[in-house]
């Protein structure tokens, strides 16, 4: 078969025609962690009894759900309220949501069906714009990857502040209130933007997890929370457990805020970004983050330790442009997928700063000699020069 030619064998045993797959539903995004995205409509709020359009403008032929349950009234002057209506699988993934120019913004309950069975996949927003607005961006982080517990607080314990990384995470003294186990917890994970979805869990005698409901306040700095465990005593809990996965970010633009006006959606993913835009989205980071490795030297042992822990975000971050890696299937995940457990030191850096030596701890202890260079560029910020790392060999 010449190279481009058709395989032959691409349909084969597919049987009375081609049985090509099913294409996906429109306004449907799938991201590199698995989970596929669908903005299935819009309606003003409360939608109930209401016509429905898809996020072109276009009509949808029936509402996707009936009720949410929801019956909570943000009312402005001047503002027109809409619901959002996303599918998401799989249905168990973490999500939220960012909708610019929103005045506000609330999850509106779970939607069900005219039976008032639940309809799993489907979640649904609510929030209001001003009123001759005609379109809206709107922006949904998902994540289905494993949880990792970045810190731990015993039952018995009393309050405590812990550092993770660049993060602070303050637990407080768990203790019962109607038939709840309740605690306290105030950290600084998602500050001035969403990385992570967050829960806190309880770990039973028995070695059960239980999740838990949550109340509070989240800010640009700080999110004040209290973590609830409903019909578990505190005296049947062994420790609380402080977990983070990563979200991953779909944005649809254009959508409409009115039926019958349509738009041409555009549907965008991060890993849709080229070289330069993943580049300069890392620099912002980079010029703005409150606290940065101030050496070149701490640079390169941040992105190692990163490396080691596999955040993946963070290493975006330390090698700017290396999230458009994702286009060609060859991202961090990959790249990172078979690393063993290795110890790096680091020599003395170039007069510039833009040169680093290094080698595994193995290989200089035997060798007393550093093997490989990070390479390292920089910018000047208000607070000094900023390294960044280039090249690791």
């Amino acid at each position: 078969m010449l190279p481009g030619e058709p395989n032959s064998n691409l349909f084969s045993g597919m049987g009375g025609g081609f049985g090509l797959p099913t294409p996906p539903p429109p306004f449907t995004a799938t991201l590199p962690n698995g989970v596929t995205v669908e903005l299935v409509g819009v309606c003003e709020h409360p939608s109930e009894g209401k016509q429905w359009w898809k996020p072109d403008g276009s009509l949808l032929s029936e509402a996707p759900y009936a009720t949410t349950g929801n019956t909570e009234r943000h009312e402005m002057e001047g503002y027109q309220n809409y619901e959002f209506a996303l599918r998401l699988r799989p249905a168990n993934a973490s999500y939220t949501w960012l909708i610019p120019g929103g005045s506000f913004g609330s999850d509106t309950g779970s939607p069900s069906d005219q039976n008032g069975r639940p309809i799993r996949d489907l979640k649904s927003y609510q929030t209001g714009f001003i009123r001759d607005k005609e379109t809206s961006t709107i922006r949904v982080g998902v994540t289905a990857s494993e949880w990792k517990t970045v810190a731990t607080q015993k039952s018995d314990n009393r309050e405590q502040t812990l550092t993770v990384g660049d993060y602070s995470i303050a637990f407080g003294v768990p203790y019962e209130k109607d038939n709840e186990t309740l605690l306290p917890v105030v950290h600084t994970y998602n500050r001035g933007d969403i990385i992570y979805a967050i829960r806190v869990v309880a770990v039973t005698v028995s070695g059960r997890i239980q999740e838990s409901g949550y109340s509070g306040q989240g800010g640009n700095k700080l999110d004040n929370l209290t973590y609830s465990f409903h019909k578990l005593p505190l005296n049947e809990i062994t420790e609380f457990q402080f977990q983070i996965r990563p979200y991953e970010w779909v944005e649809f633009k254009n959508v409409s805020l009115k039926p019958n006006y349509k738009t041409d959606v555009k549907i965008e993913t991060p890993y849709e970004f080229d070289w330069n835009a993943a580049f300069n989205k890392a620099i912002d980071v980079i010029q703005t983050r409150e606290n940065w490795p101030q050496t070149p030297e701490a640079v390169c042992r941040a992105f190692w330790d990163a490396r080691a822990r596999k955040d993946y975000n963070e290493m975006q971050i330390l090698w700017p442009g290396s999230a458009s890696w994702y286009q060609s299937g060859k991202g961090w995940k990959e790249i990172c997928e078979n690393d063993l457990p290795c110890e790096y030191i680091f020599g003395t850096p170039s007069e510039d700063g833009t040169r680093v030596p290094y080698a595994s701890k193995e290989y200089f202890n035997k060798n007393d000699f550093y093997n490989l260079t990070m390479k390292l560029g920089y910018i000047e910020t208000e607070t000094g020069r900023r390294f960044y790392v280039m090249s690791g060999n």
